[in-house]
């Protein structure tokens, strides 16, 4: 991903990113921009949380927008985090299943 890759260009070292996605679960977004109608097909979004200089920050990326970077409160997030890293490293990501 271009963005983390970027963040890392710039020391971030800590970077948590997160893709939200079902199968099936896509829209079309109707929007305008410079008074120009578009479509855009969402289906899948990915949040991206880092650390720089003890200030966490966050945005958010899919197939329609480009987010901006806000900064936000995330004590929890990052406590919980680093408590229990080693377990979170070892799980497995496993695809989605579907029964028909």
């Amino acid at each position: 991903m271009n963005f983390v890759k970027a963040l890392q260009s710039k020391n971030i070292d800590t970077v948590c990113v997160y893709k939200d996605y079902c199968i099936g679960c896509g829209k079309f977004i109707k929007y305008q921009e410079d008074s120009i109608t578009y479509f855009c097909f969402h289906d899948i979004s990915t949040y991206i949380f880092w650390l720089d200089q003890g200030k966490t920050f966050a945005s958010k990326k899919d197939n329609c927008f480009d987010y901006s970077a806000i900064e936000i409160d995330s004590t929890s997030l990052w406590k919980i985090f680093f408590t229990y890293e080693n377990q979170i490293k070892e799980e497995k990501v496993k695809p989605f299943e579907y029964l028909v």
